[in-house]
């Protein structure tokens, strides 16, 4: 089921209107990166370190799984041994159609081991994950329902996976709407926005040598494009450095969540000085009026 907000009515169309909740201290927007995506849990493991709370979550393509993973309460070195472990094989089989060429099943199995049934409105830390929806042509963010299902249709590259079917309509990854989903944090109306985004900051040089990766360099580019716009709305951008990694090699688990750590430490105490100024202002200028309601946009 997609819905607008963990405790909001359903909603038609594109933009979700949510009430808002307790204003949060820190919302983490995980961006896509596919293989690259491991960097993210070194970022996380940073935070949990230096005394970060990450309040809010939200997740594009691999940023959905990985904050699947920690917005359940899956620890840190849990989810390292899950990255060092994960072949190619546990994340599709070929299985030839229409709609692509490879079945993500492997993959939920491999996740649901770890997690069990997970519903989106119940996890620890809320979560936000963004996809793209085939049928109406839009962005959608699930904030309830299935929450490995949801993060796996996000996750899902066109023409390579198949789309995965919720409630009758399909959706494909959801980089190609909102690679950094810094809009989806706006619901949670976090006091400090801070996105992780993983697109290497050099462009690329190489010829694109089979089909996934002409189309993981289509998504790349229109990734680049769309984040462009919703990164600006946040306060701190970490970006490690992901570019020495290969998109699609599994075999670099450590070095990533590495970069990662090492990124997301630098920023620690930045982020901490943010929070303590904003947590001043607040108190400074009382409670909020009842009713204040946040749009998460398109």
């Amino acid at each position: 089921m997609v819905d607008s907000g963990s405790n909001a009515p359903r909603t038609n169309g594109g933009a979700d209107k949510v009430e808002a909740p307790v204003r949060c201290r820190v919302g983490v927007a995980l961006s896509g990166g596919a293989a690259r995506s491991m960097a993210h849990i070194g970022v996380l493991k940073a935070f949990d370190e230096g005394g970060v709370p990450v309040d809010a979550l939200a997740g594009t393509s691999g940023g959905a799984i990985i904050g699947v993973l920690y917005a359940a309460g899956v620890p840190v070195p849990r989810m390292e041994e899950i990255a060092r472990s994960l072949r190619r094989r546990d994340l599709g089989t070929i299985s030839l159609s229409r709609m692509g060429l490879i079945s993500i099943r492997p993959f939920q199995a491999v996740l649901e081991a770890v997690t069990g049934p997970l519903r989106l409105e119940t996890l620890r830390v809320p979560l936000a994950i963004v996809a793209t929806n085939l049928v109406r042509r839009e962005r959608r963010v699930f904030r309830t329902g299935d929450a490995i299902r949801a993060a796996l249709a996000s996750a899902s590259m066109p023409h390579v996976y198949r789309p995965m079917d919720i409630d009758g309509e399909l959706y494909t990854d959801g980089g190609v709407v909102e690679y950094l989903p810094a809009t989806a944090l706006e619901a949670y109306r976090p006091l400090v926005r801070v996105g992780v985004h993983l697109l290497p900051e050099d462009r690329y040089r190489s010829k694109p040598r089979h089909l996934g990766q002409v189309m993981a360099t289509i998504v790349n580019i229109v990734a680049r494009a769309n984040s462009a716009s919703t990164s600006q709305s946040l306060d701190v951008t970490i970006r490690p450095a992901v570019a020495p990694f290969a998109p699609f090699d599994l075999t670099n688990a450590a070095g990533l969540v590495e970069a990662g750590y090492h990124a997301g430490r630098r920023e620690v105490p930045r982020i901490l000085s943010l929070l303590e100024e904003r947590e001043r202002w607040m108190g400074e200028l009382g409670p909020e009026p009842e009713g204040t309601a946040s749009r998460d946009a398109r």
